[in-house]
Formats: structure tokens, C-alpha cells, sequence
């Protein structure tokens, strides 16, 4: 979510300015046109304007430039520490990837030994039962 308001604000940035230049240039080109109309009358006092609105939009846009980088490098600040954030996760996620992987083992070596302990007590069983079918025969044979 914050990378969209990052780049959100970036490209809101980036118009602010394109459209400030392109303000700038359609002002300038028709108050060039203007200057043509009226001749050389008023030229001294054209130009002093147009540098003056030139100077108005010099300082406009390194204002704006100024604030854009101040966000971007917010921004850049929000995006080292969700980095941070991330490798913090993924370095969990590894280490809850290698206990699983332990318990698995250990879980794995248990029912192996489970399943010995089966064989033996399913061994031990038909003993007892061999046994005893021998002692009863046994006791009844006079």
C-alpha cells in the first residue's frame, strides 16, 4: 500500500512540474504573440515582464523540486525499512523452516522406532502365545 502512495506521489510530482514548464511556455508564447501585435512600443516593458514571470517560474519549479526530492526522499526512507522489515521476516521464515524441518526428522525417527517397537511386541505376542499353547498342551498330556 505504501508503494502505491509512493509512486502515486511521484507521479503526481512529476505532472505538478510538466504541467507547471508546459503553463509556462503557453504564457510565454502568447504573450510573445501579443508583443508582435502591439509592435515595439511596449517592448522594454514586455521583456522586463516576461523576465519577471520567467523568474517567477524558475523559483515555482526549484520549489517544487525541492519538495519532490524531500518526498522521495521520504519515501526512500519507507521503502530501506520495509527492506529491513522483509529480510527480518524471511530470516523468521528460515529459521521456522529449519525447526520444522528438525521436528520432521525427529518426528520421522520416532515412527520408525514406533514401528520397531510394534514388530518387537507383535513378536513378543505369538511368543507369549507359542507359550502358553505349549503349556497347555503340556498340562494336558498325562
Amino acid at each position: 500500500m505504501e508503494n502505491i502512495n509512493f509512486l502515486e506521489s511521484i507521479i503526481g510530482a512529476l505532472l505538478g512540474v510538466i504541467g507547471t514548464i508546459i503553463t509556462g511556455y503557453f504564457t510565454f508564447r502568447s504573450q510573445l504573440k501579443n508583443a508582435k501585435v502591439d509592435g515595439k512600443k511596449n517592448s522594454n516593458e514586455f521583456i522586463i515582464e516576461l523576465q519577471r514571470q520567467i523568474a517567477e517560474e524558475r523559483k515555482h519549479v526549484h520549489e517544487q523540486r525541492l519538495h519532490d526530492s524531500k518526498a522521495i526522499n521520504e519515501n526512500m526512507k519507507l521503502i530501506t525499512q520495509m527492506q529491513k522489515q522483509i529480510n527480518a521476516i524471511e530470516i523468521e521464515v528460515t529459521e521456522w523452516r529449519k525447526k520444522y524441518l528438525d521436528l520432521n526428522e525427529k518426528y520421522t525417527l520416532l515412527q520408525q522406532e514406533y514401528n520397531d517397537l510394534q514388530k518387537k511386541f507383535s513378536n513378543l505376542k505369538s511368543q507369549l502365545t507359542r507359550y502358553k499353547k505349549t503349556q497347555n498342551e503340556s498340562r494336558s498330556t498325562p
